[in-house]
């Protein structure tokens, strides 16, 4: 195994994911194992949030060009997406994904195939067999927040700029949190868990001894579950990156998060945990709440090329 930090992490990912899809039923129609928790997801007006900045017709008079979905998994944005791009691409790191992609879209779209394109990438970034300045606009969600190193993540925004036409945009979903919930957050770690990462890292100041204190985090031991938070301490460096890279003109948006008042899931989540009480003879328990996500927005990074 390679000892750089995008290799690791990348092996590190393709196994996490290897895992769910092996969990994964594939009769289930929300294809939580790959997209989450599909029926939150699925009832959020990503759209809207996405396309925030730009003049879009209700009826989804297709005048916006060519559009990436990065991190498709099984195809959920790129359909929802194809009522305002007249091409969609959609790109992920396992082709298992993207197999399931083409099966989801192409149920919907069996006429519209060609609109449609797919690419495997390598996990460490965004690279794909397309010319530069080819995409009028470059999306994610729920992506980013899983890319735990922040070297990663620059390259992949660097990746975008380029396949961007001059003028075009981005726009990437992270999960914001206030700065009270953050030091909030480690007086609770000990009984959590899950690990929770900043944008900015390596870690500095006091959240870094905090940091420290609960998780020995080394960025050349990238963790398999993390999320990525954006604190205010964090919008001066995102800024930053992006300005380094070339983008300008960014903005935020701050919306509220689909999970926290939605109960499709909890009722999703008790029966497939009665099912595998039942499967196994094993007892199992459900958490009524994910705490990942008290006191978090959704937040919503927009750049132009």
């Amino acid at each position: 195994m390679s000892n750089n930090v995008a290799d690791v992490y990348a092996e590190e990912q393709k196994q996490l994911y290897q895992n769910f899809l092996e969990d994964w039923d594939p009769e289930d129609q929300y294809g939580i194992g790959v997209s989450g928790c599909w029926p939150d997801q699925e009832t959020y007006p990503y759209e809207k949030h996405l396309l925030e900045f730009y003049e879009t017709e209700s009826d989804g008079f297709k005048k916006l060009g060519r559009c990436l979905d990065f991190g498709c998994g099984n195809g959920r944005m790129l359909h929802r997406m194809s009522n305002f791009f007249e091409k969609l691409d959609g790109c992920d790191f396992m082709q298992e994904h993207l197999e399931m992609a083409k099966k989801y879209l192409f149920e919907f779209n069996e006429h519209e195939k060609e609109r449609f394109g797919f690419y495997l990438t390598n996990g460490k970034d965004s690279k794909i067999n397309t010319p530069s300045d080819y995409y009028d606009f470059i999306y994610s969600t729920v992506v980013l927040i899983h890319v735990i190193p922040r070297s990663v993540r620059k390259e992949i925004l660097k990746n975008h700029y380029e396949l961007l036409k001059p003028g075009g945009r981005i726009c990437h979903q992270m999960t914001y949190v206030d700065p009270e919930y953050v030091q909030d957050y480690y007086s609770k770690k000990n009984s959590l868990d899950y690990d929770f990462v900043v944008w900015q890292d390596p870690i500095t100041g006091e959240l870094r001894q905090n940091i420290r204190k609960y998780w020995n985090y080394n960025e050349s031991k990238s963790k398999l579950d993390g999320n990525i938070y954006v604190s205010k301490s964090d919008l001066k460096t995102i800024i930053k990156d992006l300005e380094e890279v070339g983008y300008k003109n960014i903005m935020f948006s701050f919306q509220e998060n689909p999970h926290n008042k939605n109960q499709k899931s909890l009722t999703i989540f008790r029966e497939m945990t009665k099912k595998m009480t039942e499967e196994t003879g094993q007892s199992y328990v459900l958490q009524v709440q994910d705490t990942r996500y008290e006191g978090t927005k959704w937040l919503f990074i927009h750049a132009e090329k």
